[in-house]
């Protein structure tokens, strides 16, 4: 069969697609999965677990949208305070600081953080526990390690992760959070539930999703190994002169 030469160019071109076909539909992530799991087995992490979990894992465009509008940063000040201590959440917190009171009392007395921090932080974190996140752990923290403000940190939370449910700790499906890698009603990072997290119903499990016992008990561990001082106020406003030098807040 004779080919007239404007086909051969096509031809030879789609050729070269088919043999490189693979090549092409790894693209940059897939690249950079192999790459990252080579680092990942050299810190120790199996295998089996790392193919298990990372080989069907995409990119997540929602969480690099949201990497770059956080409202922390992007709102001002006293907007995001006032929307975060509404008068409907400060009653629902005096609510449930008195429904959970014995609790957090012995809590209170193991680890010497105030109750009301601990119910405020639990607000603050989760919502009282009522939206910490529908995310995939390993997916959020890949795709941020991958293509993130903060990209070596989180690979280094994604190995710790990795590490919680290779230590059984949790399992894969159990790892949900927030789209930045944060788990359960404490919004820990990964890092910090290897830590901090704390199993104070003694089921044998630091349970940061359904058990407020190991919640409220991880909340106060946590500040306690921060250095809380008991006899010292949360935080005092200064007001700063309008000249001043924002450089040396780095």
């Amino acid at each position: 069969m004779r080919l007239c030469a404007s086909l051969l160019v096509p031809i030879a071109l789609f050729a070269s697609v088919c043999l490189n076909a693979k090549t092409l539909q790894a693209g940059p992530f897939e690249n950079w999965k192999q790459s990252f799991r080579q680092r990942a087995v050299s810190d120790g992490i199996n295998v089996t677990l790392l193919d298990r979990t990372l080989n069907k894992i995409k990119l997540d465009p929602e969480v690099l949208k949201l990497d770059a509008n956080q409202p922390e940063f992007s709102k001002p000040i006293w907007d995001y305070v006032d929307r975060a201590t509404s008068t409907q959440r400060v009653l629902k917190g005096c609510r449930l600081l008195e429904k959970h009171k014995q609790l957090l009392n012995r809590i209170e007395k193991r680890y010497k953080i105030p109750k009301e921090i601990i119910i405020a932080i639990w607000a603050m974190e989760s919502d009282f526990g009522a939206n910490y996140g529908n995310k995939n752990v390993i997916r959020s923290l890949a795709t941020l390690a991958y293509h993130g403000k903060r990209s070596t940190f989180a690979e280094q939370e994604l190995i710790a992760a990795l590490k919680i449910i290779q230590n059984k700790y949790a399992n894969p499906n159990e790892l949900i959070g927030s789209w930045a890698g944060a788990i359960g009603q404490a919004q820990f990072m990964p890092s910090s539930y290897q830590k901090y997290a704390v199993d104070f119903d003694e089921d044998g499990k630091r349970n940061l999703w359904t058990s407020l016992p190991d919640v409220f008990a991880s909340i106060a561990h946590y500040f306690s190994k921060f250095g809380w001082r008991t006899e010292s106020s949360w935080g005092l406003e200064v007001k700063l002169p309008e000249n001043f030098d924002w450089s040396l807040n780095n």
